[in-house]
């Protein structure tokens, strides 16, 4: 059912993906809410391993870390969009909708030179007319998730590592977070998930999965 409904997104000019079927050993790692200074511990994680994920970043939080914003994308990873501001954007208008979303990728591509071409929605909440509003303005994949640890809330590293290792498998779109958005109900920073993030890039290419950005997992 799922399968189909993907179709017909697809001809409906936007994407609603929650995992890839028939990703070979391919998963993606993606993160939201950054750049924050927890991406840092993240990206060494990444380089020292060779794996590339996907980084939802928040506008204000690009204007706030314009390098940090651009090391991303400089060393392989993919940068998407997470809007302007982390509310649910079902709750909007299509209009405010659209001119949020135009601006988070305009200040995404004023910074580091990258136009985002994927979006994740905050709360990973979307219905058919936020896709097609995103699709509207260039960002025609709109990504949720099929692995969500809940770290933004988590107090052990070990909890997050379990979460993701229970439920992942080839194809899935893992949901970290780096950041820390106004407003957070969460943890007051990201120094959990760094840490599990740490352990978890290892282990997963260890069991033969192979790191890659939501763009390469798609295609």
């Amino acid at each position: 059912m799922r399968a189909i409904s993907a179709l017909r997104s697809r001809l409906g000019g936007y994407e609603l993906v929650y995992r890839r079927e028939g990703a070979g050993d391919r998963i993606c790692l993606t993160f939201d809410d950054g750049p924050a200074p927890w991406t840092t511990p993240i990206l060494e994680t990444l380089r020292q391993h060779g794996g590339r994920a996907t980084f939802f970043v928040l506008a204000p939080h690009v204007t706030a870390h314009p390098a940090l914003a651009t090391r991303i994308a400089r060393e392989g990873h993919e940068l998407g969009a997470h809007g302007t501001a982390h509310v649910d954007l079902t709750s909007l208008e299509t209009s405010e909708l659209r001119a949020g979303l135009e601006s988070a990728q305009h200040v995404v591509e004023t910074a580091t030179g990258v136009r985002p071409r994927v979006f994740r929605p905050p709360y990973a909440t979307s219905d058919r007319r936020v896709a097609r509003a995103a699709a509207s303005v260039g960002l025609r994949t709109t990504v949720l998730r099929d692995v969500d640890p809940a770290d933004w809330q988590a107090t052990d590293p070990d909890a997050v590592v379990a979460a993701v290792l229970e439920q992942v498998r080839a194809g899935s779109i893992v949901c970290l977070h780096d950041g820390v958005p106004a407003g957070n109900s969460g943890t007051s920073d990201r120094q959990v998930t760094a840490a599990a993030v740490a352990r978890l890039v290892p282990e997963l290419q260890a069991r033969g999965l192979e790191l890659v950005t939501v763009s390469e997992l798609l295609s």
